[in-house]
């Protein structure tokens, strides 16, 4: 799954949002690594393929200005241009998102209308590929687009039309539909950070007059005592420096199944078993979680299309962390484009 960050405070943010995607690529890995921040009503951004150390072997902290900004890492990507973040054509929006974007032609029928709206009106789309077959929104010539990218664009439109920000954010990516989480920044407004949680997990740390976001909690840092909550699922939020404010805009999508005592204590035994059978030759990656707790039914009431899966893999781990069992490295995977760092875990009584 992907890692997300976001800082918005008083101090440079660059070196905090790196701190924080490297804490969570100990659980998760990193393949294409992303950040971007505001200073003086200007966005700056940059992206690597690779984990956090090839990002600062390339990037020099310093040309990443600014007390907010969001970051994003992957355990996969292809192409650097379809790395995280992704940022509107005139350069005021910037957006990192985790989730999928399912099959389904209704569904991508819609997306390509609203990919090649744009078109018409005059964005211009720099993820464009060819593929035989894609589920990505298609150009009326044939090329595939980075969702993302057009959510970025279509969220630019919206403002245009006059909708608050954070509410034509919630437009864009009902648009192009998925299980997912989304953060945006606004060159033209820095005092916050966007979240539109539909189910992928999105936690908080809210320190005096610094908040933290993050994928999950181990990203946050040790020295830094405050209240952590998840924001709330199926709304989107203002994060400010002071915390949050849930504001009245909510994904038009399925509704989303909660954690129960009952899920999280049956997700705690199934993943407990996976780590205590791993070992370090022999480990669990979080991808094995997550497909764990996705082949699950007996995990999610059967009304709702949308579970939190990887939240409650994810808060498992985390009291598995607290408890003194955890133990997880980084190895390399060689890909046929570059090297990919999975999280390795397993369980150490």
């Amino acid at each position: 799954m992907c890692n997300i960050a976001g800082y918005i405070g008083s101090k440079q943010a660059a070196p905090i949002l790196v701190e924080m995607l490297r804490r969570e690529e100990i659980y998760d890995g990193g393949y294409s690594t992303g950040v971007c921040t505001i200073h003086n009503g200007k966005l700056y951004y940059k992206r690597v393929l690779g984990n956090v150390d090839d990002f600062l072997k390339e990037v020099d902290l310093s040309e990443l200005p600014g007390t907010i900004g969001i970051a994003h890492s992957r355990p996969s990507n292809s192409f650097l241009l379809h790395g995280h973040p992704y940022i509107s054509n005139n350069e005021r929006i910037a957006m990192v998102s985790n989730g999928t974007t399912p099959p389904d032609e209704e569904l991508e029928a819609r997306r390509d209308h609203v990919v090649n709206d744009l078109y018409n009106k005059g964005y211009r789309f720099y993820t464009r590929f060819k593929a035989e077959k894609s589920h990505f929104p298609r150009l009326e010539n044939g090329d595939y687009v980075s969702a993302l990218e057009v959510v970025a664009n279509q969220c630019q439109e919206y403002i245009t039309q006059g909708y608050d920000p954070v509410h034509a954010q919630t437009k864009a990516l009902d648009d192009m539909y998925s299980e997912r989480v989304g953060c945006m920044i606004n060159a033209d407004d820095p005092t916050y950070i966007g979240v539109c949680r539909l189910s992928r997990p999105m936690e908080i740390l809210m320190c005096g007059t610094e908040s933290y976001i993050a994928t999950t909690r181990f990203a946050f840092p040790e020295d830094v005592s405050g209240d952590a909550y998840s924001l709330p699922v199926q709304h989107a939020c203002k994060v400010t420096n002071k915390g949050f404010e849930v504001l009245p805009y909510k994904p038009l999508t399925d509704t989303v199944a909660e954690i129960s005592p009952v899920t999280y204590m049956k997700a705690y035994a199934r993943i407990e078993e996976m780590l205590k059978n791993a070992s370090k030759e022999n480990p669990v990656i979080y991808d094995d979680i997550e497909l764990e707790m996705c082949k699950m039914p007996e995990l999610w009431d059967e009304q709702h299309k949308v579970s939190q899966y990887a939240k409650v893999g994810y808060d498992v781990l985390w009291k598995i962390h607290k408890e003194g069992r955890l133990k997880s490295f980084i190895a390399p995977q060689t890909k046929p484009n570059g090297t990919r760092y999975l999280a390795n875990m397993y369980i150490e009584e």
